[in-house]
C-alpha cells in the first residue's frame, strides 16, 4: 500500500535533470515546486502503467479545494493570478531548456577542440572557428547567468535572465497575491531577452554541425554524438 498526497501545486517546471536537492537541515531554501492551484473543484483518477499501457483502476472522484482565507493581500482576480503563474512556468521551461542547450554546446565545443589537437596536423581555420564559438557561448552565458567573476568579488552585476525567472518563481510560488509591477516587469524583460539568445544558440549549433562534418572528413577522433561516415 502507498499513500499519495497532493500538495495543491501544479507540476514542477524545472528540467528533469539536475533538479535542486535540499538537505533536511537547510532552512533557507526548498525543493523544486510548481505554482499553487486555485480553490475549486478537481478530480482524481487512479491508473496502472505496465508494459507501456495505462489501465484505469478507479475514478474519477470529485473533490473540493478550499482556501484558508488567511492571506494578507489575496489576489482579487484569481484567474489573472493563475494566468501569470502559467506564463512564468512556460518561461521557466524555455529558459531551463535554453540553459541546458548552451551547456551542451559548450561541452561539445570542448570535445571538438580536443579532437582537433589530436589530429596529425590540426587545421588552423577550425581552431579559429572553435575558439570564436567558445567566445560566443561565453557571451550567451553572461546573458543567461550573469557574470560569476564579478559576483564572487561582491561587485554589482546586471540582472540575468535566469536571475529574473528565479525571482518570479520565488515570489509567485509562495503567495496568493497578485503579481507586483516589479514581477510583471521582470517577466517582460526576461521574455524579450530570451528570443535573441535562442536565435544565437541556433546559429552556433548550425556552425557546429558544419565543424562536425569537417572533423569527420579530416579523420579526427570520435566526439560524443558524431555519427561515423562508414561505408564498409
Amino acid at each position: 500500500m502507498k499513500r499519495l498526497a497532493w500538495d495543491f501545486r501544479y507540476n514542477i517546471a524545472a528540467p528533469v535533470t539536475n533538479r535542486r536537492t535540499v538537505p533536511p537541515d537547510n532552512l533557507f531554501t526548498g525543493p523544486e515546486q510548481g505554482h499553487l492551484a486555485l480553490p475549486g473543484q478537481y478530480s482524481v483518477t487512479l491508473q496502472k502503467y505496465e508494459d507501456g499501457v495505462l489501465t484505469p483502476l478507479a475514478g474519477p472522484v470529485q473533490f473540493t479545494v478550499q482556501s484558508l482565507n488567511n492571506a494578507t493581500l489575496p489576489a482579487t482576480d484569481k484567474q489573472a493570478y493563475l494566468a501569470f503563474c502559467k506564463k512564468v512556468t512556460r518561461l521557466r521551461k524555455a529558459v531551463s531548456a535554453t540553459t541546458n542547450i548552451r551547456n551542451e554546446l559548450n561541452t561539445n565545443i570542448g570535445h571538438y577542440q580536443s579532437a582537433l589537437l589530436d589530429m596529425p596536423a590540426p587545421p588552423q581555420d577550425l581552431l579559429k572557428k572553435t575558439y570564436a564559438l567558445t567566445q560566443r557561448l561565453n557571451a550567451v552565458s553572461l546573458q543567461l547567468n550573469g557574470d560569476p567573476t564579478l559576483a564572487r568579488r561582491e561587485f554589482e552585476t546586471a540582472p540575468a535572465i535566469n536571475g529574473r525567472v528565479g525571482l518570479l518563481e520565488y515570489g509567485m510560488w509562495n503567495t496568493t497575491s497578485a503579481p507586483t509591477q516589479t514581477y510583471e516587469e521582470n517577466y517582460r524583460i526576461a521574455a524579450k531577452q530570451l528570443g535573441p539568445v535562442l536565435e544565437e544558440l541556433k546559429a552556433i549549433a548550425r556552425e557546429m554541425e558544419a565543424i562536425e562534418k569537417d572533423l569527420e572528413l579530416g579523420g579526427a577522433p570520435a566526439t560524443p554524438g558524431r555519427w561515423p561516415d562508414w561505408k564498409g
